[in-house]
């Protein structure tokens, strides 16, 4: 009767503990289903713990591989951490930061963010619908033949940037050579094939690309120059050319952005701020997995200090494994550009919570008409406006761009020569001319 018993109550205790594994395994699943981890860091911390102790302790096999580069004090740290979970909790909250996402989840953005620029990979164009394809051969043929025609007309600075010009007194306009029809520009299949190349990692619909929004939102400077209204910085610093001088920053990318912002101050008049802080520097090794997060704690600070900045650029030097991005204009040659739009959303899992940013339509628009000057007056100068998964900062203000200037393989001189037709098209969209 005794050992009847005995059987019964384990039984019972078995039914029990296989009901609360099942009532946990469903609220697990149902929470995660509605997006609860994403906005609980602690949970989320939590759940990610015992996903791994649970793989180490039924499918070790997995386990090891996963992890067999470990070194011996990461395995002692690894058992001591298994047999007592509380340790594993706090250590992995060591750190944690309150600004913006989640520990975990933010590290692996950041580290996404600084894989991202040098691993692009374009959406195939036949993803788009086949009425997208059409390409105005009308405007073509009037931007070839104008090319050839527009030359130094422009009044543009010295090489050293050095003109001194208040505000625009002094600059001879250059005539656009090409003119695109509204009802194209309203059009969004043809916005969307004719100005924009869409990376795989991330998606875009009309919901999220209104055309109107694009070319009518105002994106004038509401401030004079009294105070800062510009701000340019770096959030990779190391960025060098074919020919830069090793030591010498002025022929870095931080080199290029002096020389912009130069151009600015001295051509057109505005009140820039060039800041030259090295984020992707760790203890004196390039290291780009926090240069996002560092970027953002010393941009955001001097635009505290500065309330009146209204545009913010962060000025890039892009990778492209054996291609060099170069036009002529001018009679020179000229790197040339690519504008980044970061929209917070993948493919996968659709909108990124965790990584807001309001000023997504305005960054867009903002961009969008960079892009269209740069059409109808440089033609070729710009490549197709990227748009991508991650947010790369750009929720700081609305007029935020991301610039992506020549490449590895560009000179010193093609880079400081695009300078100036940048800082033509922003004036111009600046000025809303």
């Amino acid at each position: 009767m005794k050992h009847a018993e005995k059987w019964i109550r384990i039984i019972l205790w078995l039914l029990f503990f296989v009901l609360g594994g099942y009532i946990i395994y469903r609220g697990i699943g149902i929470a995660s289903e509605n997006g609860w981890f994403e906005k609980s860091s602690v949970v989320s911390n939590i759940y990610k713990g015992i996903e791994e102790m649970s793989v180490g302790t039924f499918m070790p096999g997995l386990s090891y591989s996963a992890n067999q580069t470990s070194n011996g004090e990461h395995w002692l740290s690894d058992l001591f951490s298994e047999s007592f979970p509380l340790y594993e909790y706090v250590n992995m909250q060591e750190g944690y930061e309150q600004n913006i996402e989640s520990k975990s989840e933010y590290e692996m953005i950041l580290a996404a963010e600084a894989a991202a620029e040098d691993n692009m990979v374009p959406r195939p164009k036949e993803e788009i619908p086949e009425d997208t394809n059409e390409t105005d051969a009308s405007m073509e043929s009037e931007v070839a033949s104008a090319q050839g025609e527009t030359q130094s007309e422009t009044g543009e600075s010295n090489q050293d940037g050095s003109d001194s010009v208040a505000a625009d007194a002094g600059v001879i306009k250059r005539a656009p050579v090409a003119e695109i029809p509204m009802d194209k520009l309203l059009d969004y299949d043809y916005v969307l094939n004719n100005f924009y190349a869409i990376d795989m990692t991330t998606t875009i619909d009309r919901e999220h690309l209104d055309v109107n929004n694009l070319i009518n939102e105002k994106m004038t400077l509401e401030q004079d120059n009294s105070k800062p209204q510009i701000l340019i910085y770096h959030t990779h610093s190391q960025e060098a050319f074919a020919d830069s001088i090793p030591g010498d920053v002025s022929t870095t990318i931080v080199g290029i952005g002096e020389y912009l912002s130069n151009i600015l101050r001295n051509k057109y008049g505005y009140n820039v701020i060039h800041n030259t802080g090295v984020y992707d520097l760790i203890d004196g090794e390039l290291d780009r997995n926090k240069a996002y997060d560092l970027a953002f704690e010393e941009v955001s600070q001097v635009l505290a200090d500065n309330p009146s900045i209204e545009v913010v650029i962060d000025l890039h030097r892009d990778g492209v494994d054996g291609k060099k991005m170069v036009t002529e204009i001018d009679g020179k040659q000229t790197a040339q550009i690519m504008f980044i739009n970061g929209l917070s959303r993948t493919t996968q899992n659709g909108d990124i919570t965790y990584l807001p940013n309001p000023y997504i339509p305005d960054n867009l628009a903002f961009a969008f008409q960079m892009k269209l000057k740069a059409m109808e007056y440089y033609p070729d100068f710009t490549r197709s406006n990227y748009l991508m998964a991650y947010r790369f900062n750009m929720h700081l203000r609305p007029k935020t761009l991301l610039v992506e200037s020549g490449t590895q393989l560009s000179t010193v001189e093609e880079e400081r020569n695009a300078m100036l037709p940048l800082a033509d098209i922003l004036h111009q969209v600046l000025s809303g001319e």
